[in-house]
């Protein structure tokens, strides 16, 4: 392994991952393994079945079975019993088109094996999915066949079965939830309304229902992160110069406020939680068509960013999930040799923070 060390934290080389892959599926999963499953593994956008598991108590990666259907863009979730559930998501047919699938299936982890449940009740490619109790799941949003959905169904574990529930005000591509305290979940971004601002809702599980949650100047696809104050931060999401203001959701006023501004644009980034602050790692830097890897932290409690050490290679459309020791893992994603050829890649960094103790 080779370290790359710095006065604020030591990423350490953990790779390679047994195959390419961009846009995963990655959880973690309650053992502390990580799943990565599906994505881009090519240049021509072709997306696989596969799955790999990293072990952090080992630094190992292992490949595992696949899953029964090839998907790019799908979402996925961990259930409270502990399995994976997979949704939606899209691939190439032979013709070489586009399709959006309504499959969804889950992983075992104990027995690796994936099984098949009931299809979703119409296609879609990047949904958002939450969890929200111990037998249901939400999925709503996302696209099919070039049309973004305001629709919304909830997945009824112990069942195997879906139903629908009351769709969004606004369509979402690609949006951003979180789980509010309380247990319902807040989704921010999408279109400018008449005002020229972005809205929010909130879904609110008990009475099945989506309930405006104010509106801000922010990004179309700002990444929500919620503090331990239970607050939630809306970290911008763009290239753009003039578009790196956070702003701030209070779930008891319903209502958004400006905050502090990103030093340095970057869209598609990855958020992970680190000691209570925002971890903003690699996406596409300002303005440009070259991705970064170049990494920010943002701590709520001080209002205020700080530039951090820099992930080893720079990356985009790569995955980042905390683990159950409090370090980091930063793994596939893709890198761009020419303008407008990006490779997907086998890396994978951990990231100790200075410091570091095992649960921390």
């Amino acid at each position: 392994m080779v370290a790359h060390v710095a006065s604020r934290g030591t990423w350490v080389d953990v790779g390679p991952m047994p195959n390419r892959r961009a846009n995963a599926v990655v959880v973690r999963l309650h053992d502390g393994r990580v799943l990565v499953a599906g994505g881009e593994t090519s240049t021509d956008g072709r997306c696989k079945s596969n799955a790999d598991i990293f072990d952090p108590a080992m630094n190992h990666w292992v490949h595992v079975r696949g899953m029964h259907r090839d998907r790019c863009a799908a979402s996925g979730a961990v259930l409270p019993n502990g399995r994976v559930l997979v949704v939606g998501g899209e691939g190439l047919l032979d013709n070489g088109l586009t399709h959006w699938w309504r499959s969804a299936e889950l992983y075992l982890p104990r027995q690796d094996r994936w099984i098949r449940t009931a299809p979703l009740p119409e296609p879609r490619g990047s949904p958002i999915v939450e969890v929200i109790g111990a037998h249901r799941v939400l999925v709503t949003g996302g696209e099919t066949f070039g049309d973004r959905l305001t629709s919304s169904y909830v997945y009824q574990i112990h069942r195997d079965r879906w139903r629908k529930t009351e769709k969004m005000k606004v369509s979402r591509l690609a949006g951003s939830s979180v789980r509010l305290r309380g247990g319902n979940v807040l989704v921010a971004g999408g279109p400018k309304n008449k005002d020229g601002l972005r809205t929010a809702q909130r879904y609110v599980v008990d009475r099945r229902t989506w309930r405006p949650a104010g509106h801000f100047a922010g990004t179309s696809h700002p990444l929500l992160f919620r503090t331990r104050s239970g607050d939630v931060q809306a970290i911008p999401n763009s290239r753009r110069w003039n578009q790196r203001e956070v702003h701030r959701f209070d779930p008891a006023a319903n209502s958004w406020s400006r905050g502090s501004v990103l030093p340095v644009p970057r869209a598609d980034p990855q958020v992970v939680a680190l000691r209570g602050n925002a971890f903003v790692l690699g996406g596409w830097g300002p303005g440009t068509s070259y991705t970064t890897k170049s990494a920010l932290l943002w701590r709520p409690a001080l209002a205020e960013w700080s530039r951090w050490t820099h992930i080893p290679r720079p990356v985009t459309g790569h995955s980042a999930v905390r683990l159950h020791d409090g370090s980091v893992l930063v793994l596939g994603g893709q890198t761009v040799i020419t303008e407008g050829t990006h490779v997907p890649r086998k890396l994978a960094y951990r990231y100790y923070p200075s410091g570091f103790v095992s649960g921390s």
